[in-house]
Order: structure tokens, then sequence, then C-alpha cells
């Protein structure tokens, strides 16, 4: 797999500084089409509205699970279980995050910390710019919050060419496609990415200053599985490809990170967590038999 290498001022938290502007860009954007919600997205967040129009992209999937920071709503994360949610390490969320609720109900929840992922290239283990955040305490299922599984296919040819519904600055979701998998590297950070392009077609999302951290999403039998966190650009000005930090490839360190407190990973198709049980039993039971031969 090709390793590319870019300037730290392409990693997408800190090209806010560059650009006098700031919304996901999408080509041919809509606000009827691309806007979570219709009422926009500043001032009062108590009274958000969410988009119900019939061509809104996202419309019938559930975007509770997607929150913000509380003192920049610009920075946004997905939750991955109650207590947990994936972002970039470079853009990190600060004390506390909002999720606005399947009921219209604006919550808020602390931050307790952050667990970072390692990415090994060359048999040397790297920092990575995927972060798992945990929350104070978990959120109650009362609280009609979601939290999103992880699609987990049997090797990274399966996912090329996947829709990708893609969330960003503003609260803006577009398209696009899985192109491929690089390694960027850049820096203190190295991650196994997905691209995705900028091909001029209408409704068509890239990221840009600001986007780092915010989920990609493709949709699997009517639901929303989370695929990766926005990472970098190719070029600040003239974008031409996009990178994410790939879940799928950090799924062991994830769950060790979750389970430690007491939460589990959704696992998209369901095969992926009885393999994953089989993996654990199998590994018990050599361990049982060696002891045995020992004796």
């Amino acid at each position: 797999m090709r390793k590319v290498v870019l300037s730290p001022s392409l990693l997408l938290g800190i090209l806010i500084c560059q650009a006098p502007t700031y919304a996901l860009i999408i080509t041919g954007y809509d606000p009827s089409i691309n806007d979570r919600f219709s009422s926009g997205y500043s001032g009062d967040f108590s009274s958000l509205v969410p988009n119900t129009d019939p061509n809104f992209v996202g419309l019938g999937l559930d975007w509770s699970g997607v929150g913000w920071d509380t003192d920049n709503p610009q920075r946004n994360v997905a939750l991955i279980t109650p207590q947990h949610f994936v972002g970039a390490d470079h853009f990190r969320t600060t004390g506390s995050i909002n999720f606005f609720n399947q009921q219209g109900v604006l919550k808020t929840y602390s931050v307790e910390g952050f667990s970072t992922l390692t990415t090994t290239v060359e048999m040397e283990n790297r920092l990575s710019d995927l972060v798992i955040g945990k929350l104070t305490t978990p959120i109650d299922a009362a609280d009609f919050i979601a939290h999103y599984p992880i699609l987990t296919l049997n090797n990274q040819n399966d996912y090329l060419n996947s829709d990708l519904l893609v969330y960003g600055w503003n609260a803006r979701i577009g398209t696009n496609t899985l192109d491929g998998f690089e390694i960027i590297e850049s820096t203190s950070r190295t991650s196994l990415t997905f691209g995705f392009d900028v091909d001029g077609i209408t409704g068509e999302a890239y990221g840009q200053g600001g986007d780092s951290g915010s989920p990609s999403f493709i949709s699997y039998n009517g639901g929303l599985t989370v695929l990766g966190t926005h990472f970098a650009v190719d070029d600040p000005i003239n974008t031409t490809q996009t990178y994410d930090s790939f879940i799928p490839e950090y799924l062991d360190q994830i769950t060790s990170i979750v389970e430690a407190d007491g939460q589990r990973l959704t696992l998209i198709p369901e095969s992926a967590r009885a393999a994953q049980l089989i993996g654990f039993f199998i590994g018990l039971t050599l361990l049982f038999k060696n002891r045995l031969r020992r004796r």
C-alpha cells in the first residue's frame, strides 16, 4: 500500500486558519438537500429544526448520534457506544458535547478523556489521528440518542466504490464514493485512510478547513454505519482528494478501550462479532491445552 507524506498544514483542523469562509464543500450545494437542520446552524441550538424536506439526502436516517463541541459547534463527533465517540486527534473536542436527540431535545454531556490509537507501519507503531473520546457517564437509553455500528467487511477491496454520506462543517451532509486506501503521514500522526475525490458531480462533498473529526458513513440495510473521520486533504486551495481515518483498521484497539469501560461495539454484519468471539474462544482453548501439556 502506498504511503503519502503530507505537510501538517493539510490537516483539516489546521486549515481552519487559512480560509475566509467555512462549510463542508458540496458541489451544487442546496440547503433543502444538504443541511441537517432547516433552521440553520448557529445561535440558539436549543431551537434547531430537523430537515424534513423530501429531497434531504439524510432523510429517514438517525443523525442523533452525531454531536458537536459546545465551545466550537464545528467540531463534530460520532458515538460508537453510549459512552464513546470517534474524532480527530489533532482537532479534539473540549469539555462537553451537544447531541440533538430523536425527540428534538438538545442534550449535553461532559467529556472525561481521550485514547489515541496507533498505526503499524514498517513494524513500528505510530500515533494515528483517530481518537476515541469517552463521556463521563454513559448516555441513558431514555435520552434517545443513537450510537453507530461499524461496518466490517472481509477486506479493503469490499469497501471500494461504496457510497458515502459525508458529514461536516455547518452540519452539512453530502455524498461521495470511496476510491481507495492510503497510509497518510503528517508530522506526528500516521493513519490508514480511505480517500474520496472531486468529480464535479452535484451533491458530492469533500473536506476543507475545520472538517477534521467529522464522520463519514455508509448506509447499510436502512441505517447508518460509521466508517471514518476526516483527517486531511491533498491541497488546501485546490482540493482533489479528502482522506478519512479508516475506523475498521483499528477495531481491535477500539474494542479493548470500550470493553474496559463495560461497553461493547456493534459490528455490522453481525457475523463479524461472531467471528471475533470465535477467535477469542479458540485462543482460550489453545491456551488451556498448552497448559495441560506442560503438566
